[in-house]
């Protein structure tokens, strides 16, 4: 009889609040934002900034009409 192991949650998984959004696209990318859309986290391995190793792309606006405020892109090590 094969042993069954424990389930465990994924390591990077996004939070699952109330007006999280959480969209995977059909090329595999995968976007996150907040309720009031100023805080945005995607995982994008199948875009073009990839192939320069630029998987995790993060952007924060100071409203919910401005340009992005801070903007962030991390390689394939992050998060670690």
């Amino acid at each position: 009889m094969a042993a069954r192991l424990p389930l465990r949650r994924p390591r990077n998984r996004p939070p699952q609040e109330p007006g999280v959004a959480l969209v995977s696209d059909q090329d595999c990318n995968v976007h996150c934002s907040s309720p009031d859309q100023r805080v945005y986290v995607g995982f994008l391995p199948e875009c073009p900034a990839a192939a320069r190793g630029d998987l995790w792309h993060i952007n924060v606006k100071e409203t919910n009409d401005a340009t992005a405020s801070w903007r962030q892109s991390f390689g394939p090590g992050h998060p670690g």
